[in-house]
């Protein structure tokens, strides 16, 4: 018996799957690099959405979705590491930096960040299935 994902995971995935497509179309390192970040972010969160328990008020403290998913998806810690460090040129794009990123930069990033929407789709698929751990 299948459960349907919950509609604020599906969403997530939805807003990765757009926000990637976004990235393919734009003609700009940075914005492309920038773009394909948060798409991969999008797809973290929606991992989180569903394998994150909420932890009491008087513990919570900010924390990076990088850090978050590597501790509920350790099988993702590959890709948490890959993405905290593009987290960094992101927030300097964000900070108006334009020499953080080549062309190059960009498209092996959207390249990184379309396989990891692949594989959390998968993965999520395969954990409301009960496939997956």
């Amino acid at each position: 018996m299948t459960s349907p994902l919950p509609a604020s995971v599906e969403s997530l995935l939805s807003q990765a799957k757009t926000t990637w497509a976004e990235a393919v179309l734009e003609p700009r390192a940075t914005e492309k690099y920038r773009s394909a970040h948060l798409a991969a972010l999008r797809a973290a969160a929606a991992v989180l959405a569903l394998r994150a328990r909420p932890v009491s008020a008087s513990r919570r403290r900010p924390t990076s979705a990088w850090v978050l998913l590597e501790a509920v998806a350790p099988e993702l810690s590959e890709w948490t590491l890959y993405f905290a460090d593009s987290a960094r040129r992101r927030a300097a794009i964000e900070a108006g930096v334009t020499s953080v990123v080549s062309e190059r930069d960009a498209d092996d990033l959207l390249r990184a960040a379309g396989e990891f929407i692949a594989i959390v789709e998968r993965m999520v698929g395969g954990l409301v299935l009960g496939v997956a751990s």
